[in-house]
């Protein structure tokens, strides 16, 4: 198994991993086995985009796409707050495609991106810019990503730490005054 993950990374690497082009809602592989935009799913990918942009919630987005018998990824008729959750995040609409690996041995060695993940490991990203058509523009990708941050309840200390925002509302606080 450790030669097949250091086959992946080497393939990730120098960018010819297959992992790139992998198919999700809005694409299809062209006749070379390249990303190409299906127009009929990516309508929808950007209406996504557009509906939390003017401050929709994803259940907001959920209960419309519903409402107009928008046909879900897997072809049913409901759309799981998952599957907008992951349009939303997926950097491949804006047109670029990352995979990531959790080894770092020397994170200034200037391959990929250094990240920190959700409980504060780093990880280095491995992306191929301008890897696809992309469907709405990265501006756009960047803006929502940052509706996200600023929308979520949710925070990291320093250390990694996951906590509530004080700002918001939580019915797992006690309320002010209370014993």
């Amino acid at each position: 198994s450790e030669n097949i993950s250091w086959g992946i990374r080497r393939q990730m690497e120098s960018g010819s991993s297959k992992i790139y082009d992998r198919v999700c809602f809005g694409y299809d592989h062209d006749a070379d086995g390249h990303l190409v935009i299906r127009e009929d799913q990516a309508v929808v990918v950007r209406k996504i985009f557009m509906l939390y942009l003017v401050g929709n919630s994803v259940l907001k987005i959920k209960r419309a796409l519903e409402n107009e018998e928008i046909p879900a990824p897997r072809g049913g008729t409901t759309w799981p707050k998952r599957t907008i959750e992951a349009i939303l995040t997926n950097a491949k609409y804006a047109g670029t495609s990352y995979a990531r690996t959790y080894c770092i041995a020397d994170a200034d060695s200037g391959r990929g991106i250094v990240a920190t993940g959700d409980k504060g490991e780093q990880y280095i990203l491995f992306g191929a810019i301008d890897n696809n058509p992309p469907i709405i523009p990265p501006k756009t990708f960047d803006k929502v990503q940052q509706m996200r941050m600023d929308r979520s309840n949710i925070e990291y200390d320093p250390d990694g730490t996951k906590k509530r925002k004080s700002t918001h509302y939580s019915s797992k606080q006690k309320p002010a005054g209370d014993v």
